[in-house]
């Protein structure tokens, strides 16, 4: 049972440093920084072990950073490393709000299970299950931010026009392809908008001369920003939208 305890215990030490990544990125809305935070991490951990005589203890922390880095880097970088980008633009697809909002309630859900576990079997410091459940409440109300989700199409080269798309409901992807039904063009993921209560991701094509029959499921609208009909080809870029003022910070 003690063995069994170790695992759990173990199991735990990695998930709970994978939220430590997880609330940075929901915070910063920037996956590069949860890896970063994870990395730091790792990096003390390796420290503290060569530094000192190696126990169990230290050892278990060490392998949990290790582990709870590989966790962030296949759950948010896989498809970076698994396919690697030939052709800018080509990564395309986004997870919807309805994928992170299950992906936290699964990976709480998880979580809390195998801390219940150590817990009966080893006994866990109180002070760890409070800042996991501080972790988890601030997680939650992140993700609370945003009720809504659509798809921008900026679209023309000399005058350009913009093309408004809904989201499907409980999709936990969505790419180009499922709402502009043609191969002869490649849509520029180019930006994020974020606005109260409203998250935009802003493709640009810039053709003229499209047909209209491709433009049949999408809703003419204004350019509610001047800086969105900036926005360029192979450039990524996050707009937040405060108190009706722009902040536009350059990603990629």
């Amino acid at each position: 049972m003690f063995f069994i305890g170790l695992i759990f215990q173990l199991l735990f030490n990695v998930l709970r440093l994978f939220f430590i990544g997880y609330i940075i990125r929901l915070i910063f809305r920037n996956t590069t920084y949860g890896r970063i935070a994870l990395v730091l991490i790792t990096g003390y951990q390796i420290f503290i072990y060569v530094s000192n005589i190696g126990t169990l203890t230290l050892l278990f922390d060490l392998i949990a950073s290790f582990m709870s880095l590989i966790l962030y880097v296949v759950v948010y970088d896989f498809k970076n490393i698994k396919r690697p980008r030939k052709l800018k633009g080509l990564d395309s697809r986004f997870r919807t709000l309805y994928s992170e909002k299950v992906f936290f309630f699964l990976l709480s859900s998880v979580t809390w299970l195998i801390a219940i576990m150590t817990h009966l079997l080893l006994v866990l410091d109180v002070w760890l299950l409070i800042i996991l459940a501080i972790i988890n409440i601030v997680s939650f109300l992140m993700l609370q931010r945003y009720k809504s989700e659509r798809v921008f199409l900026l679209l023309g080269k000399h005058e350009r026009t913009l093309y408004e798309y809904a989201i499907p409901k409980k999709v936990y992807s969505y790419s180009p392809k499922e709402f502009f039904p043609s191969d002869a063009y490649i849509l520029d993921y180019v930006a994020i908008l974020y606005e109260p209560n409203v998250k935009t991701h802003i493709y640009a094509l810039p053709v003229d001369g499209i047909n209209d029959n491709l433009l049949q499921h999408a809703k003419k609208v204004d350019i509610p920003y001047d800086d969105i009909n900036h926005l360029k080809k192979y450039q990524f870029v996050s707009i937040t939208v405060k108190n009706k003022t722009l902040r536009v910070k350059r990603l990629k």
